[in-house]
């Protein structure tokens, strides 16, 4: 029986909201040892925000970490797939979107976890769909 992305994802996810400063942001990012967090505006999920996010959008920008609010260095929409859905359909939509990271939602919407390939590959015997994954991630 093929596995499931439930089987595999981060369940605890850190949410970043869009008001708050990329300092705080990556001081959550630090103390949760975590490169990326969604983005959720009252309960709505609106984006990503990881740390090349901070570094490219507002650090290398020069805008002030204190200062500078999430939503104006996150990245707008989320890339997405079910609980139930397989690790070869979420390697695939990695590979096809160029993503390494995934939010997971259960069949009301709502955020239950997070996928990454370095899930894929410490979670799955098969390394078919996982180096799928790496190898469609990394062209571009």
């Amino acid at each position: 029986m093929a596995t499931r992305i439930k089987e595999v994802m981060t369940k605890n996810v850190r949410l970043a909201d869009p008001k708050m400063s990329l300092k705080e942001c990556a001081n959550a990012m630090r103390e949760d040892d975590i490169g990326m967090m969604p983005v959720s505006d009252d309960g709505r999920l609106v984006g990503t925000i990881t740390d090349r996010d901070i570094t490219l959008n507002g650090t290398a920008k020069g805008l002030d970490p204190n200062n500078t609010k999430v939503a104006q260095a996150m990245t707008e929409g989320v890339e997405y797939v079910f609980d139930e859905d397989t690790v070869d359909e979420a390697a695939r939509v990695m590979a096809d979107r160029q993503v390494r990271r995934l939010a997971v939602l259960n069949a009301q919407k709502e955020l239950v976890g997070m996928v990454a390939t370095a899930d894929l590959a410490t979670h799955v015997r098969s390394s078919g769909p996982v180096d799928e994954a790496i190898r469609g991630v990394s062209q571009g």
